[in-house]
């Protein structure tokens, strides 16, 4: 179900987390809405999807399962946005002096000719700039978490990810998804692949290859204390955490040869055999099986 309403007053919010205890005001009525929100302030206009609950101790509540900043209609609706606390030195009088010189035109003028604010009278251009750029900013997060919803990312997780990359956000997912597994708290391959699927990033590419070995290895670390991995046990995890069957082996132990070659990962067990990039490649089209002596113990440089 989905409701949307004015920002009365924020109840409770946890900065850490997002969730947020939040008093609207939907079609004449006080609603209390709970759940994990972005960053938002008294005036704002929200549309919030889920469907509402009855608390033992603070009675119906509308459960948040996800929300959206919906930018204010009208001249008074725009002018309590101004005055929300979101643009700093922005209060009453300036926000009812912008909105007298520009009305319903106001956010328009802001993000196009953002130079006319300074026609206000006690906004200097460095100022118009500054509020101009909040503007943006906030319309560059959600704009950010809406393009994270495709990926079932969770709006707490969406929070994480805008705040390591800001509007770098949906270049790094381009770019390179299975970043977010060592930038992001939280996101574990599963989610990283999925967003690279989406991206049309192959199931059976050497990008992903390599970043499901160097997370197995991790895992292996950071979970059981392994520093290292036997290529035998590392090669079973892989193929399971792909979703291999053993005729992707080949393609898995060329990528094993070619971050070790790079130096993302060591073997530690066979440190005097020389490796030659061309021949892995040539091994690996051939199918010759030359290099099967090796048994290293794998493990991350990083």
């Amino acid at each position: 179900m989905i409701i949307s309403g004015d920002v009365e007053k924020i109840i409770f919010r946890n900065e850490d987390n997002g969730y947020t205890v939040v008093d609207l005001r939907s079609s004449g009525d006080y609603v209390t809405a709970v759940g994990v929100f972005p960053e938002i302030y008294e005036g704002m206009r929200l549309e919030l999807t889920g469907d509402y609950k009855y608390h033992t101790r603070h009675g119906l509540q509308f459960l948040a399962e996800s929300v959206k900043v919906v930018e204010p209609d009208g001249a008074a609706a725009i002018e309590k946005f101004l005055k929300s606390g979101i643009f700093k030195g922005v209060g009453e009088v300036t926000a009812r002096n912008i909105v007298e010189r520009f009305g319903e035109r106001t956010l328009d003028v802001m993000k196009t000719s953002p130079e006319k604010l300074a026609e206000v009278k006690g906004i200097s251009a460095k100022k118009a700039a500054e509020i101009c750029a909040t503007l943006r900013e906030h319309g560059e997060m959600q704009d950010t978490l809406v393009y994270l919803q495709r990926f079932d990312v969770s709006l707490n997780l969406a929070l994480k990810i805008y705040k390591t990359y800001g509007a770098r956000t949906e270049e790094v997912i381009k770019t390179n998804p299975y970043q977010l597994i060592s930038d992001v708290e939280r996101v574990g391959f599963q989610t990283a692949d999925k967003s690279a699927q989406e991206v049309g990033i192959t199931k059976d590419s050497d990008f992903r290859i390599r970043a499901g070995i160097i997370y197995t290895l991790k895992e292996a670390s950071n979970k059981s204390g392994h520093t290292a991995l036997p290529d035998d046990i590392l090669k079973k995890e892989l193929l399971s955490l792909l979703g291999f069957d053993e005729t992707y082996l080949e393609k898995v132990e060329c990528n094993i040869e070619d971050l070790i070659f790079l130096a993302e990962i060591k073997d530690y067990a066979l440190q005097k055999l020389p490796y030659r990039k061309n021949d892995c490649k040539t091994t690996c089209a051939s199918g010759s099986g030359a290099r099967r002596h090796r048994r290293g113990f794998f493990g991350t440089n990083r």
